[in-house]
């Protein structure tokens, strides 16, 4: 018995090492997907980005703006431990989340995790059936 559960254990592992490798990439590149970086967090800087979130294609990306790099004043008070606001940040960074690759990417992994529970039991009947009909112990 304690052999083939070893052997059992074994696929269910290079099952879930498959998929995720399979599916979030595996070997790609660190490739940063912000649109823009290093706006100044001035008046200038915020009607740039007021203006991109007024003549953006709102049907089909979503505007995000994050705080990049700390202003001195709040450096060392420890804000930056969970992400300092846009108030605290000398810059802004923009990103445009494309909304259709956001949903086709969470339907892959519902598929996914549909396609893995199925491989799952089919790997679970296949040791029930080699248990029984070969007889290990």
């Amino acid at each position: 018995m304690l052999g083939f559960n070893r052997y059992r254990r074994g696929f269910r592992s290079l099952v879930l090492v498959h998929n995720r490798n399979h599916y979030h990439g595996a070997g790609s590149m660190n490739i940063p997907n912000y649109l823009f970086s290093e706006i100044p967090n001035n008046d200038e800087g915020r009607e740039l980005v007021r203006l991109m979130r007024k003549y953006c294609n709102k049907k089909r990306f979503q505007i995000e703006v994050y705080g990049q790099h700390v202003k001195d004043e709040y450096r060392g008070t420890g804000v930056t431990r969970m992400g300092q606001n846009i108030e605290q940040s000398k810059c802004l960074r923009v990103y445009a989340r494309d909304k259709i690759e956001r949903e086709n990417k969470h339907k892959r992994y519902r598929d996914n995790w549909a396609n893995r529970q199925v491989m799952a039991d089919e790997l679970e009947n296949l040791a029930y059936n080699i248990k029984h009909n070969i007889g290990f112990k």
